[in-house]
């Protein structure tokens, strides 16, 4: 509801000269702003936290990570306050600052019209992007090139082949793979040091030895896949990146593989979610064995920068 609000308030305000397209769908990107406004060189994505992101607010970061990493650099980045968040208490006060602080601008719910007309044109002008951020972006591309030629090499040669479901345990008993010591985002005042059995327990269906980690999802019998494949994309862009003042920063990135049982495919693009994998940095593939997974990877150190 105030997804279309939005957009009908953009479309009165800002008149013709400006495109408003409501849940953009890109063919690397399954985290795409709700609303993206474009027009005049300038060009702003409007975020409406969702049920989820209210409750956790990193899946909300994590969206605006991949969103800055993929669309345009001039890219501007708007919340929008449905006010059901501080509301029912689930982000305090300070926490919901530290997610605000990430973004361009904000507007509340009952504002639209003053707020679209008084601020987002000057919110939107064109800016330069920073030499740093301007090579984060091409690291990215280069990394989600290098991972979608292995995982469409691997489809093309495997297409009717499927990882078994005890594909981690293989890992862990032939090649020493443990727990996946996670990276979460925390917001400000809560520790961010990775914490081994606490992650040991969210985190069954992943495991790690060193910087390689290998995940597993069957990917049968869902109805929505995307909802699947968007913890892995949550994982692995908080293990990748920083978000400093709403940039995105790499560390030191993890190889990721990502086994399946069956290739999850989009609805209306068969491999969009074999390209979002790779966008967040997960190479899809139904491998076979351990061995075969660790032969991936060790392909993928060799080619990844």
């Amino acid at each position: 509801m105030l997804t279309m609000e939005l957009a009908k308030a953009a479309r009165r305000t800002l008149g013709s000269s400006y495109t408003v397209s409501i849940r953009p769908d890109f063919p690397h990107l399954i985290t795409a702003p709700d609303i993206l406004v474009g027009g005049e060189g300038r060009l702003v994505g409007f975020f409406v936290p969702h049920e989820s992101e209210a409750q956790d607010a990193t899946g909300l970061l994590v969206r605006l990570t991949l969103c800055r990493l993929g669309l345009p650099g001039h890219l501007k980045c708007v919340l929008v306050d449905r006010s059901h968040a501080r509301r029912l208490g689930i982000l305090d006060e300070d926490g919901w600052g530290e997610v605000q602080r990430h973004f361009d601008g904000f507007i509340q719910k009952g504002e639209l019209d003053h707020a679209l007309d008084d601020q987002l044109l000057h919110m939107g002008e064109p800016a330069r992007v920073s030499p740093a951020f301007a090579a984060t972006r091409q690291r990215c591309a280069q990394r989600y090139a290098s991972l979608m030629n292995v995982s469409l090499a691997h489809y093309k040669l495997h297409a009717s082949q499927k990882s078994p479901a005890n594909l981690l345990s293989g890992l862990r008993q032939k090649f020493g793979y443990g727990h996946f010591l996670n990276r979460p985002w925390t917001l400000a005042g809560r520790s961010s040091e990775p914490d081994m059995l606490r992650n040991a327990k969210a985190r069954p269906n992943v495991v790690q030895k060193n910087d390689r980690v290998v995940g597993y999802d069957a990917f049968e019998k869902q109805a929505h896949p995307v909802h699947a494949l968007r913890f892995f994309v949550d994982v692995g862009v908080q293990y990748d990146y920083v978000l400093k003042d709403g940039i995105p920063e790499f560390r030191r990135p993890a190889t990721k593989v990502l086994a399946c049982h069956r290739l999850p495919l989009g609805k209306r693009d068969p491999l969009q979610l074999l390209r979002a994998a790779a966008f967040a940095g997960w190479a899809m593939a139904a491998v076979s064995t351990p061995a075969q997974a660790e032969a991936i990877l060790q392909d993928l150190d060799s080619t990844l920068t």
